[in-house]
């Protein structure tokens, strides 16, 4: 295995950007396919101007990926640039219930830009434990918490919009009541007072707080750089987009949450404009994790193998959806715009997982990563000009489904540790959950699809695959 953290192609200008210091927005939809936004889909029946906009003024990721099919391990390795499955959650997502699962002596994203000077935000869905023991006490401050990881501000929910308790967070106290932070003509119908829980205002709400976060820190900290780790519930069920929304997508109520988060990055974007940010701003939008397929005849909250999709690939071309090992899972859009150093209307075929992001903020700073820093992170900001999209950013990539079965990518072969799709049933074999005995092997660029299992003939490829994702697992980083 090869490292590339500050290799050449990192290294020849890690300290350049510790003079620019920009603004940083990271927007995380939560299941937002590969296939939803209509720049990655030419044929998506969801409206995504603002995603697509993006991508015409950036730099858009092909072959990115989270490192889970699933969200708390992904929402950790994007703040830890670590594999979740290295910690205690050796599978599925954290209940709501769950302590605090990052330890609060490890770097995160958030503690690097604040030790560079960065006041930072974090608003939307948490999903990675609060307190100290389980259960979580609602009635007391929920500490340690964000606040505990780097980040001065947090405003949000504690876990899936569909998981109790319903209530809205501020920092470490839980809110009955909470009232939006700017109270103007743009958001006349969400500047009252909010009742405790209505799931169609959430998204809204969250919104509204992260435009008033960027123009409180501009009226109140002019010239100091801002952080804000936008996430937010959408398209994640339960599917009930707000009445100015509705029907915008041709997709179905889940296609109106896409769009619905759409909106949201307008919302960035256009706060940014009106600020004249834009420029010394960057702007990154990606996904936790893979789609469901569509919406769900069962409407009581749990997930159903009968979907109404509408005629629309959520996941793209590739085979899966969340929760599962197969691409549809956790690949994911990547997009990022920086004005001031990117060229517009790039694309680009690295390979790239979420994890990445802890050593490109590093990397962007000019801070080296100690080896106990950020294990399964490369940086991947040489890569925002053209001229070093030939430069690897990683010769490998480790995923990971819902029921914990394994998977390893090396250039264009994918070995998967087992049988089925180790998550939700596979719709297109009716595959049953679970980890069985066994193994795949598939060549993405021969059959994107997934469909043929070469294991059988490729013997040779599948053991040096083997070896390097066991390696990768009984080692503590991946940068070996």
């Amino acid at each position: 295995m090869t490292c590339y953290l500050f290799s050449m192609g990192c290294a020849y200008e890690e300290t350049r950007f510790r003079s620019d210091l920009p603004n940083i927005v990271f927007i995380m939809a939560d299941d937002m396919g590969y296939g939803d936004p209509l720049c990655y889909n030419a044929d998506s029946r969801i409206p995504t101007p603002n995603i697509d906009r993006l991508a015409r003024e950036g730099i858009m990721y092909t072959d990115a990926h989270a490192p889970s099919g699933v969200c708390t391990p992904t929402r950790y390795g994007v703040l830890t640039g670590r594999y979740c499955w290295r910690t205690r959650l050796k599978s599925k997502s954290l209940r709501s219930n769950d302590a605090l699962l990052i330890d609060t002596t490890r770097s995160t994203v958030a503690d690097l830009l604040q030790q560079n000077g960065y006041y930072t935000g974090l608003i939307g869905k948490w999903h990675l434990g609060l307190g100290s023991t389980k259960p979580t006490d609602y009635t007391k401050a929920l500490t340690p918490g964000p606040l505990a990881l780097g980040f001065d501000y947090f405003f949000g929910i504690p876990a899936s919009l569909n998981m109790l308790p319903t209530c809205f967070i501020e920092n470490e106290h839980p809110k009955a009541q909470y009232q939006i932070g700017r109270p103007d003509s743009l958001f006349r119908e969400y500047s009252s007072t909010l009742p405790a829980w209505e799931y169609s205002r959430v998204g809204p709400a969250v919104t509204m707080q992260a435009v008033h976060f960027i123009h409180e820190h501009v009226q109140q900290r002019a010239g100091q750089p801002f952080y804000l780790h936008l996430v937010p519930s959408a398209p994640h069920r339960p599917c009930l987009p707000p009445d100015f929304i509705k029907g915008r997508s041709q997709a179905g109520e889940r296609g109106d949450m896409v769009a619905e988060f759409d909106w949201t990055v307008g919302e960035i974007l256009k706060t940014l404009d009106s600020l004249s940010l834009s420029e010394k701003t960057i702007v990154v939008v990606t996904s936790d994790n893979g789609a469901i397929p569509g919406d769900q005849i069962s409407r009581d909250g749990n997930l159903s193998s009968n979907w109404n999709m509408y005629g629309h690939a959520s996941c793209g071309p590739w085979r899966g959806y969340k929760t599962h090992i197969y691409e549809g899972g956790h690949r994911v859009p990547l997009i990022v715009r920086w004005p001031d150093k990117i060229n517009a209307a790039q694309r680009s075929k690295q390979l790239i997982s979420l994890t990445d992001w802890f050593a490109t903020i590093a990397h962007i700073l000019g801070r080296p990563l100690s080896p106990d820093e950020g294990e399964d992170s490369f940086s991947f900001a040489h890569t925002f000009n053209d001229h070093f999209e030939t430069v690897q950013v990683r010769d490998h990539m480790v995923h990971h489904s819902q029921y914990g079965m394994f998977a390893i990518r090396s250039g264009d072969w994918k070995y998967i540790a087992g049988s089925g799709s180790g998550g939700e049933t596979d719709r297109e074999s009716d595959l049953p959950k679970g980890v069985a005995a066994g193994g795949q092997l598939y060549n993405l660029v021969d059959d994107p699809g997934e469909k043929l299992n070469r294991l059988p003939e490729q013997t040779e490829i599948s053991r040096k695959l083997k070896t390097v994702l066991a390696d990768i697992k009984n080692g503590t980083t991946s940068r070996n």
